[in-house]
């Protein structure tokens, strides 16, 4: 009994030993009665090299062919591009993660009577062919289906029809234009470590072809062909950027008139130098599209696609040479002049920094030196800044002959300005010079290049004068801490009449009780006053010594009109000394403009703008410019007109 339990444990083993095996193989030879279609094509989509999309649902009657090529796609259809990374991703990622909504087999349909072409799979709306080194799969893909947003696939083997996602259409169906990729150089920013230009002259007019090379270097960017000089590192950077992300505006198909487009011959070759490697555009003739921005016919060397690229990078690239030069010829870092000396029309003027860190202008004329006076610390960093800023509007001459130097005016420059630096740095040097026929422009040298830069002429005169007093300190006098100013009084000169007269509280010692009896404006006025007293700055020196009138050149004496008289006491051990300071004030001649002189200082200045408009708040009834008071300015009265010479009488 129990041998045969046994015997027939053992055959119904072998039974369900057998089913496993049938069911196992039947798996194998029906792989999408049990897996998924995204399943099935996993494999090859990882392992794909070449995806081919054809049939009648494509815009274009060829098929369109992505290869791959190391880690790159390419398009090879009509033309052949690298492909669009992130629409080939695209196509990738949909085969990869189908949505599947239901599959059911052929022979389910042929058994209820219908046929692929009820599906639309009889003629395919596209067929999708993923290929590998050694498999591919074909996937055919039908009509859409009614409700859902679906289509239709024939699965791979034809056996099983699969429901999916309309999405993987949308990848299948953007416009070839969009599986290119329009970037011109795949040359990353980064790695680009040189441009060139190459400008090509057809060999019957005569003109020589020009090569314009830069590169990158520790210190920036250099010139080292047509010339070796420095580079403009923001104007380089923008243009190898612009360059850089460049990109297709339209493929020209290969049909048509190659002469036209020009790139048999073409007129300038752009060239990125990345590591090892690089990359040239050859540009053609001018593209002529009605309705759209300049463009020119253009192709990647050793490649025949043809397209066209927008015009103004490679207009402005004719112009390289000037257009990414260094302007800015005059920055020498972060030295410190320890002496500046300025000459011109035989004039000189010394600025000498002090081991205390300030600085002193001494003035010379024919030989004789005036005394060292305090120079301005703001002026002096205004001067310095200046001098780094100074930048080329244009660049007139790159090895200057003799006869080009005496043509400009640099055999008696209009400024020479002479930088010492401390340690072992050499001198610097700065001329600017005029033509003697024509004081319009202004042109500059220095002598650590053989360059001669035009510059702006106005700005650059004035902000390097010869004028001694330009350098000096506006502070005239700064008074103690403790000293106090006891009275204020403004004396008409006409008539001696005190148009003003204040006093301190002599109790208290302060201007409290005086100001708050005053208006607001008239408060405010008196407190610049106090303040202008205890730090006399000036807006700028006029000239040394006091002077009886204000005088102009080629206008009439302007006298002063009043003067402030102030009583300072100064602290001095058991007794005060009391000292008085007086000011002599002419009108106010513009806007910012009021001329004032100091015997005490020795002295003749414009005030500043504070002062003019506190002096104009505590002096009523004087006549005020127009224009510090938003007025219009009357026009000047016309000049009578010189009348017409008689007629000489006739002989």
């Amino acid at each position: 009994m129990r041998l045969k339990s046994t015997i027939t444990l053992l055959l119904l083993n072998l039974a369900t030993f057998g089913l496993i095996f049938l069911l196992q193989n039947d798996n194998r030879s029906q792989p999408g009665a049990a897996q998924g279609l995204s399943s099935q094509i996993s494999r090859h989509v990882i392992e794909a090299d070449q995806i081919r999309i054809e049939g009648p649902g494509l815009r274009e009657a060829h098929p369109r062919i992505l290869r791959r090529e190391g880690s790159n796609w390419f398009l090879e259809s009509s033309v052949r591009w690298p492909a669009n990374y992130f629409a080939v991703n695209r196509i990738l990622n949909q085969l990869q993660f189908l949505e599947e909504q239901i599959a059911f087999s052929v022979e389910e349909i042929r058994r209820t009577g219908q046929s692929l072409g009820d599906y639309g799979l009889k003629t395919p709306f596209l067929v999708l062919r993923v290929s590998g080194e050694e498999s591919s799969i074909d996937l055919k893909i039908g009509s859409p289906t009614e409700i859902g947003g679906n289509v239709y696939i024939l699965g791979p083997g034809g056996r099983q029809i699969h429901v999916v996602s309309y999405e993987l259409i949308d990848s299948l169906l953007v416009p070839e234009d969009e599986l290119r990729n329009r970037k011109v150089f795949d040359i990353p920013v980064f790695e680009i470590e040189a441009l060139g230009v190459q400008h090509l002259h057809a060999q019957d007019n005569g003109q020589a072809d020009l090569k314009v090379l830069l590169r990158r270097s520790t210190n920036g960017w250099r010139f080292e062909s047509p010339l070796s000089a420095g580079a403009d590192p923001a104007r380089v950077t923008n243009t190898i950027n612009r360059l850089a992300s460049l990109k297709v505006r339209r493929f020209i198909p290969e049909q048509g008139d190659p002469l036209r487009r020009g790139l048999d011959s073409p007129s300038m070759k752009v060239t990125l130098h990345g590591n090892k490697r690089q990359q040239t555009l050859l540009i053609g003739n001018p593209s002529q599209s009605s309705g759209q921005e300049p463009a020119y016919y253009a192709r990647i060397e050793g490649n025949p696609t043809v397209f066209t690229v927008e015009a103004k990078p490679f207009d402005e690239l004719r112009i390289a040479q000037q257009s990414l030069r260094e302007r800015n010829f005059m920055n020498f870092g972060d030295a410190l002049p320890g002496a500046i000396n300025l000459l011109g029309n035989g004039l000189e003027i010394r600025l000498r920094r002090l081991e205390t860190g300030g600085w002193q202008v001494i003035e010379g004329d024919n030989g004789n030196d005036v005394m060292p006076r305090r120079a301005s610390q703001a002026i002096i960093g205004k001067f310095i800044k200046d001098l780094k800023d100074l930048y080329a509007t244009g660049f007139a001459v790159d090895s200057p002959t003799p006869s080009d130097l005496d043509r400009l005016g640099f055999s008696n420059p209009e400024r020479t300005i002479q930088l010492s630096f401390q340690g072992d740095s050499p001198d610097l040097v700065l001329e600017l010079a005029h033509p003697r026929d024509n004081e319009e422009n202004l042109y500059a040298r220095t002598n650590r290049s053989d360059y001669i830069y035009k510059i702006d002429r106005s700005a650059s005169l004035r902000a390097f004068p010869l004028d001694g007093l330009h350098y000096r300190n506006r502070v005239l006098e700064t008074l103690p801490e403790a000293a106090r100013v006891s009275s204020l009084e403004l004396v008409a000169l006409d008539d001696g009449a005190t148009l003003l007269k204040l006093e301190s509280d002599p109790e208290s010692n302060t201007w409290d009780a005086i100001l708050a009896k005053q208006t607001g404006e008239m408060s405010a006025a008196i407190q610049t006053l106090l303040q202008w007293i205890h730090n006399v700055r000036v807006e700028s020196l006029l000239a040394d010594g006091f002077a009886e009138d204000y005088r102009q050149e080629g206008a009439s004496p302007v006298p002063w009109l009043y003067r402030l008289d102030a009583q300072i006491i100064l602290p001095g051990g058991e007794l005060n000394t009391t000292v008085t300071r007086s000011y002599y004030f002419a009108r106010r001649l513009s806007g910012s403009k009021q001329p004032g002189t100091s015997k005490h200082h020795k002295a003749l200045f414009n005030c500043p703008m504070e002062l003019i408009e506190a002096l104009e708040t505590l002096v009523p009834g004087q006549p005020v410019p127009p224009e510090s008071s938003g007025q219009p300015v009357p026009d000047p009265s016309p000049l009578t007109p010189v009348p017409e010479p008689a007629d000489a009488p006739t002989a």
